[in-house]
């Protein structure tokens, strides 16, 4: 990623509740068409969410996660296989210490960062 994109970076939606948050929990990270739907719910899942808003360039994104676990949820139509991957690796560089992809009825990918060896 060239420096001027990352200088120009934006929180997703719904993002500035995280750095309000006085505790660090665990992070949902709402992708798919219906992601709106399921962000504005106070009930669905009352803790705190983000956004990929449906076809949005994920670098043009910072996304506040570090020491926070993330749950990625699909609703809607799916985003590709390949852009669910790339925001679970950008979220593990952000300072996730996990993220577990939960998208329809396929086996749960649980991502991790790559430990080096000494």
């Amino acid at each position: 990623m060239d420096n001027s994109l990352r200088n120009r970076r934006i929180l997703p939606p719904y993002a500035r509740q995280l750095d309000r948050a006085l505790f660090r929990a665990e992070v949902m990270v709402l992708t798919g068409s219906g992601a709106q739907a399921r962000a504005t719910s106070r009930t669905w899942f009352p803790g705190q969410k983000v956004m990929l808003p449906f076809g949005a360039e994920i670098e043009r994104f910072h996304w506040p996660v570090s020491g926070r676990g993330c749950l990625m949820w699909s609703d809607g139509l799916p985003e590709p296989r390949d852009r669910l991957f790339l925001l679970a690796r950008t979220l593990i560089e952000s300072g996730a210490p996990s993220v577990l992809l939960c998208v329809g009825e396929r086996p749960m990918p649980l991502f991790r960062p790559r430990v080096r060896a000494a």
